[in-house]
């Protein structure tokens, strides 16, 4: 839901320093204080000894110690301190960082659009009893969209603070005010599209958490957060069927209002956020890779392609050998509204075989992570490879993604105005929508490079940003 391209940039002084202005080798900014400005200011040219010792020597007086002499006592008896204040020897030098990336990239955004076309089709494409093919096309999208456009927020967050290069100093401070910024604007829009009544799990307010909760991890790097992401793949669906039998047998549950939006979004919600963070994390990670390298892109089609078969293909196994027990009722809880307050222990059954295995959409298995987090990162690596297409052929397709909150807003409030439409047998409500993202998104894009949304929660993470820093 972001506008990848609105990465921090360092200020207008640190342009200035690019574009061959001059500044003071003795103070530097600590608003432009990166990397780059860094490098510049420690190169400055040294302070040149002799003209120091003839600006004072007209000022001595007899019997007084020339403060010339003093200077030259000092680099005899401390040249390692001179030795800093001048020009630093090779062995001293700061290491030069890899090139950042810059640019927004259309691959990005027709994986947007593609993640939303398949959020569309969950909510309003026809129910009906398709077989073969058409069965397996028809339960794509439902699960793996969301799952998607997780991996993509993700990257956004990486490219908001630094893409492969992760900011540091205040070029970070700003980036996170920005992001908070914008799970603000993400929390206000969700709850006025949550008043619709629509038959939706809108999922805007879950984003808003979830990159609160990534703020800690931007400074990582890509192999921190790929071997975090692995292990949340594991621990979280195991910490989810934990969480929920323990409250059940504990007898607790979960207010329905604002109280209970924590736990809501983290554990009990339509997409978990203890699950869900894997396929966040593991995108932060993606974004802090150089995703304009073709060898990167193809590796990504490759091991998305690799982690989907190996997801898949073992809850295929485990359905096999597990077969008479999930042919099964489960075994779950239930609410007694005869109890009341917190029990001692129920003693309801520990979750069986049907809450760990096989890889259905909102599953939250461990199946289900790798084989839909790696069917993403598979989507995103041809989407990047064929990137180059969103500058023509594709452009209406990177113009939806380019504004994707303004699309799944806007198609939540057209599903407000034709309740009919979700559960209906007809092509036309996807249709609609589609055609209408792909024409509408392109004009606006003749008007503005941001959607009205974006726009807005661009406008709202700027000022955020520039609140000052407390003393």
């Amino acid at each position: 839901m972001d506008d990848s391209s609105d990465e921090v940039t360092p200020g207008s002084s640190t342009r200035g320093l690019e574009e061959g202005n001059t500044a003071s080798s003795t103070s530097v900014p600590a608003e432009i204080l990166d990397d780059d400005v860094y490098r510049q200011a420690v190169a400055a040219p040294p302070v040149e000894i002799g003209a120091l010792a003839a600006a004072f020597r007209s000022d001595n007086t007899e019997g007084m110690v020339s403060p010339a002499a003093s200077v030259v006592t000092q680099r005899e008896e401390a040249p390692e301190v001179l030795e800093v204040v001048g020009q630093p020897p090779a062995a001293q030098s700061v290491p030069e960082d890899p090139p950042r990336y810059q640019g927004r990239l259309g691959g990005l955004d027709m994986a947007r659009a593609l993640a939303i076309f398949g959020m569309f089709y969950a909510h309003v494409g026809p129910v009906r009893d398709f077989s073969g093919v058409g069965a397996f096309l028809d339960g794509l999208p439902d699960g793996r969209s969301s799952i998607l456009f997780a991996i993509l927020a993700g990257i956004s967050l990486s490219i908001l603070t630094g893409r492969n290069v992760p900011y540091g100093g205040d070029q970070m401070r700003t980036a996170r005010l920005r992001i908070i910024g914008r799970s603000c604007v993400l929390m206000v829009i969700a709850g006025l599209l949550s008043l619709l009544g629509v038959p939706v799990a809108i999922i805007l307010a879950c984003y808003a958490a979830w990159f609160i909760a990534s703020l800690p991890m931007t400074r990582w790097n890509s192999r921190r957060l790929f071997v975090n992401a692995g292990v949340l793949a594991f621990v979280g669906p195991t910490a989810l069927n934990l969480f929920v039998w323990i409250i059940e047998n504990l007898h607790l549950w979960p207010s329905e209002d604002a109280n209970g939006f924590v736990i809501d979004v983290f554990f009990m919600g339509t997409y978990p956020g203890v699950v869900y963070m894997a396929y966040v994390i593991a995108g932060m990670g993606l974004g802090r890779l150089d995703l304009t390298l073709r060898s990167v892109q193809a590796r990504l089609v490759a091991i998305g392609s690799v982690l989907a078969a190996a997801g898949y293909g073992a809850a295929w196994l485990v359905s096999r050998i597990f077969s008479d027990a999930l042919n099964q009722a489960p075994n779950q809880g239930s609410f007694d509204p005869s109890l009341e307050g917190i029990q001692p222990w129920l003693g309801l059954p520990f979750p069986d075989i049907h809450f760990w295995a096989g890889a259905e959409p909102h599953s939250h298995t461990i199946f289900e992570v790798i084989g839909s987090g790696g069917f993403g990162i598979a989507v995103l690596g041809v989407c990047l490879l064929i990137g180059g297409l969103s500058k023509n052929v594709l452009y209406p397709l990177a113009a939806v993604g380019s504004m994707s909150l303004t699309a799944y807003s806007a198609h939540i409030v057209v599903i407000a105005f034709n309740m009919d439409w979700n559960g209906s047998e007809s092509w036309f409500p996807i249709l609609a929508l589609v055609v209408g993202c792909l024409v509408l998104c392109t004009a606006w894009k003749f008007v503005s490079q941001r959607g009205p949304l974006e726009w807005l929660m661009w406008k709202v993470s700027m000022m955020v940003s520039h609140m000052p820093a407390e003393s």
